[in-house]
Order: C-alpha cells, then sequence, then structure tokens
C-alpha cells in the first residue's frame, strides 16, 4: 500500500489540518544546509547566515548554482567552508550549477578541479575588473584535508571531470549533461542541469517513474521558471514521488505549488545590503521532513536575524544519514 503523503504550506497547516504535533524537544536524526547565489563581495551577509545554519551541523550542504567560488573578492567559498568544516570530516557538497558557473555549456574549470580533486583557486589573477576584487593578486591554489572533494557522485562523473572538453562556442547544450541523482536517509536527491530543455525533461520523467524505494525526491536546479519546471511532472501527478523542487536564479523568494509538487526559489545570498537573503534547513526526522528559512532583511546596516519560519513539511520514512566513501581519491594540490 503506498504512503500517504501530506505536504502542506507550513508546518502549522500541517498540523491543523492533519492534527500531527512535534514533542518541542524531537531530536531530528539529520539535516541538510540549502544556500543558493552566493556570488556577491558582501561578505557579511554570507557569513552571517553561513554562521546560522552551521550552527545545526549540517551532514550535506546544496547549492542550486551560481557559486562565484573563484571570484578573487571576499573569499565567497572561504566563507561558506565552515558549513562543511564543523566536523572532522568535512561535510559533503552538492552543487546545482547555475548560468555563471558554466562557460559555453561545460562547468568551469575550477569547480570540476574542486569537485573532484579537493583543489580551489582563489584568485582570478589581475585580469578581473569590479567591485570587491584585489586587482593585484596573483592566483593562488588551496588543497588538503579540510578542502575536500565535494561528494562520491561527481567524482568518477564525466562532465565534473577536470579534462572534460569544451563544446563549440555556439554550442546550444552541454556536450555532457553534468546531472546525477544520490540518495540519503530515505531521500532521493536530483540535480538538474542548469536550463530546463527537452532533454532534460524527458531524462527526468522517465527518471521519476522508475522503482525506487526512497521515501521522497527532492529536484534541484538553478533556473527558476515554474511555467517550465511544471513541464517536468504535468499528467504525471500520483505517479512519482517529488514532492519538492529547490531552485536559486531569481533573488527573491517564491513559493508556489502545481500537479502536487512545490516549488521554492530561495532570494539567496546576492543581495548584500540591497535585498532580503535567506539561507535553509531540511530537518530529517523518521516520520518527516521540514524545510526551515532563516532570513536578513534588507537594508545597512545589517539588521537582526529573523527566527527561523518552517515553510513545509512532507510525511514519510526516513533513516539516519549515511555517507559514502570516496575510494582512491586524495586532495591534491596543483602542480
Amino acid at each position: 500500500m503506498k504512503t500517504r503523503w501530506l505536504c502542506e504550506l507550513s508546518w502549522f497547516a500541517f498540523a491543523l489540518q492533519a492534527g500531527v504535533t512535534l514533542a518541542a524537544d524531537a531530536q531530528p536524526l539529520w539535516n541538510a544546509a540549502w544556500i543558493t547565489d552566493t556570488q556577491t563581495p558582501d561578505s557579511e551577509w554570507i557569513a552571517a547566515l553561513v554562521a546560522r545554519v552551521s550552527a545545526n551541523r549540517p551532514a550535506l550542504v546544496l547549492h542550486t548554482g551560481d557559486t562565484r567560488f573563484e571570484w578573487a573578492n571576499r573569499g565567497a567559498w572561504e566563507i561558506v567552508m565552515p558549513l562543511l568544516r564543523h566536523e572532522s570530516v568535512p561535510a559533503e557538497f552538492h552543487l546545482a550549477p547555475g548560468n555563471h558557473d558554466l562557460l559555453n555549456g561545460v562547468l568551469k574549470l575550477h569547480l570540476r578541479q574542486a569537485a573532484t580533486r579537493g583543489i580551489y583557486r582563489l584568485d582570478t589573477g589581475r585580469k578581473e575588473s569590479g567591485w570587491g576584487y584585489y586587482h593585484d593578486r596573483v592566483p593562488r591554489f588551496e588543497s588538503g584535508p579540510l578542502w575536500p572533494v565535494w561528494n562520491f557522485e561527481v567524482v568518477h562523473h564525466p562532465a565534473w571531470q577536470e579534462s572534460a572538453s569544451q563544446p563549440p562556442p555556439n554550442a546550444q547544450q552541454p556536450t555532457i549533461p553534468y546531472r546525477y541523482v544520490f540518495r540519503r536517509g530515505g531521500i532521493r536527491f536530483i540535480v538538474g542541469d542548469c536550463y530546463y530543455t527537452e532533454d532534460q525533461r524527458t531524462w527526468l520523467r522517465k527518471l521519476i517513474v522508475e522503482p525506487d524505494d526512497s521515501s521522497i525526491s527532492i529536484l534541484l536546479q538553478h533556473r527558476h521558471e515554474v511555467d517550465d519546471l511544471a513541464k517536468y511532472f504535468e499528467g504525471m501527478e500520483g505517479k512519482h514521488n517529488v514532492k519538492l523542487v529547490l531552485t536559486g536564479d531569481h533573488h527573491h523568494y517564491v513559493y508556489e505549488k502545481r500537479h502536487g509538487v512545490t516549488f521554492i526559489t530561495s532570494a539567496g545570498m546576492a543581495h548584500g545590503p540591497a535585498g532580503e537573503n535567506d539561507a535553509w534547513t531540511l530537518w530529517v526526522n523518521p516520520d518527516q521532513l521540514r524545510l526551515d528559512r532563516y532570513v536578513l532583511p534588507a537594508g545597512f546596516p545589517m539588521a537582526s536575524m529573523k527566527d527561523p519560519v518552517t515553510i513545509w513539511s512532507c510525511e514519510g520514512k526516513f533513516s539516519e544519514y549515511r555517507r559514502p566513501e570516496c575510494p582512491g581519491v586524495t586532495p591534491e594540490i596543483e602542480k
């Protein structure tokens, strides 16, 4: 008998309609941090949000694109790293790449080096210009046990390899899709290519109806247009277990529900003092998921962070987090 799902706009609506409550001291099994759009020189705003969700000690860090980790600015990647460093073995990191993470449809080289070899380029050199750049610095590279490879799934993925070839400048889509799927604790995460395409729609619709023992599936994709994203699921309600789609790109918080799927776009971190910024935590309990939003309001000087608000919840059967090993992969400094 299929598990009956109940997903509502907020935990409060969930409790009222289902008559279900959690004890105030209920302990989640684990949690995942979700961040997006970190391409800003306003490092103080990133640092404040990262510190808040890092305090939850996430097992996973999910980023829905536009990292700008190669910027020679005020250290976006170095500021995000505490999310991974709260344990002796760094947490795993998953990226649904954004348009600023691509060059001619291929993942930028510095991201491929970081993901698969644990090599991080922290400067782009003198050629870069713009607010927040150090114009006279030489590119430097960092590596080591606290600058890890990202996750098992991308280590041998063809599109994530340092040697992945560039397509012609006029190519319309990547030579090799960089999308992938991973499962943790009863949740199937589907990491999509940046843009909606008919090819990705065909792939996704086939994937989500295949037998899968996950209790729920969550899609991560950068581009946020719900009119496109909803095409993945039209006519398929009740035939799959995708309940949530998390996106970035728009720099404004959006919540919408179609075809039994909830679509959430994060405001992200790209506004700095000019607009609302947020970060998220997905709490995993044995019989429920809960997605909390942490918000920094717009304005300068930085306003106080608001108390977290539960935006979405869903019933299911979930288990402890188990991280797979990455055999034969040793971070090394680039020669």
